[in-house]
């Protein structure tokens, strides 16, 4: 990032811009930001989270899994990292998984300070799975 004259928050928005761009290359380009963001802060919660779920979508599922476990191990309060392996997980079928989601959501419902548009997600994917 220093290379790139970036702040985390900055590389962050860019990442999203390129994923949301639907320009061809922008999901590769983003991922390269978040390695980036990974280099500056091991831990960050939205870079882990939002480089695992682009992860998941090319087939790399192991991958993903384990950054999203990183990034829920590392910010069990953030309400992003929370919502994004619940929902990776929600779709795995596997009944583990599915417990995993819930606790997740569980605890995303108990952030006090979480956005609201998270917390709804949640609401919604906790519905379909969660007893």
């Amino acid at each position: 990032l220093d290379q790139l004259d970036l702040s985390i928050d900055e590389a962050l928005a860019a990442a999203g811009y390129l994923v949301n761009s639907g320009r061809e290359g922008g999901p590769v380009a983003a991922l390269k930001l978040y390695e980036a963001i990974g280099d500056a802060d091991p831990d960050d919660p939205a870079a882990l989270s939002r480089r695992a779920l682009i992860l998941a979508q090319v087939g790399e599922r192991r991958t993903a899994s384990e950054l999203l476990d990183r990034a829920v191990e590392a910010n069990p309060g953030d309400a992003e990292a929370l919502l994004s392996r619940a929902s990776f997980l929600a779709g795995s079928g596997d009944a583990g998984d599915v417990t995993t989601a819930c606790g997740d959501l569980g605890a995303l419902a108990a952030l006090a300070d979480a956005p609201t548009p998270l917390v709804e997600r949640g609401e919604a994917i906790a519905a379909s799975i969660c007893d």
